[in-house]
């Protein structure tokens, strides 16, 4: 198992509200519980990325330097 590492922030009272009425509906522990909504949430980033970069052919796994896009090369910039 990957070693864990503490996450603290500030969320809106609403937001403790409902997480506490998942805490007693589920039976999970809020830890539990606030671990499977980052663990959902970056398996969907992750297809986003994954999506974004297919769309604009670039390989997202190599170096910034050695990425290769094909296509429209201009993403927007101009020449100043």
């Amino acid at each position: 198992m990957a070693q864990k590492v503490e996450l603290r922030t500030e969320v809106d009272p609403s937001e403790v509200i409902t997480l506490e009425a998942m805490v007693k509906a589920t039976g999970k522990s809020r830890s539990d519980l606030i671990r499977e909504i980052l663990a959902e949430w970056s398996v969907r980033k992750e297809r986003e990325a994954t999506f974004v970069c297919r769309m604009h052919r670039v390989n997202a796994l190599a170096p910034e330097f050695d990425r290769i896009t094909v296509g429209n090369t201009n993403r927007g910039f101009t020449d100043v």
